[in-house]
């Protein structure tokens, strides 16, 4: 949310996408999420589901990049190695950031 608004704040048009996941394995984000990362609404959210089925986390990465695509993203920066793979197989700029090896 924090990089979201810095990127926002530098005059980029930014949309963060997530996933929505069911109540019992996370807690829903509702929108208060700006507030509760004390931020401004200079950015949009967009929610993709995370279906409860095997591969759901392979189904989510492939919305969010058609999406990315169809919308006509410059730049994907990404924190899901499999978003940012689908990403750069067609053809977008990608920035990859992991948080583990």
């Amino acid at each position: 949310m924090r990089m979201c608004n810095a990127f926002a704040q530098h005059g980029h048009e930014v949309t963060l996408y997530v996933p929505v996941f069911p109540k019992e394995e996370y807690e829903q984000v509702d929108t208060g999420v700006f507030r509760f990362y004390g931020v401004p609404e200079s950015f949009r959210v967009r929610r993709f589901p995370w279906l409860p089925v095997k591969g759901r986390s392979t189904v989510y990465s492939l919305l969010a990049t058609i999406h990315a695509k169809l919308s006509g993203s410059q730049l994907v920066y990404a924190r899901d190695l499999k978003s940012a793979a689908m990403c750069a197989r067609l053809g977008m700029p990608v920035i990859f950031e992991a948080h583990a090896p």
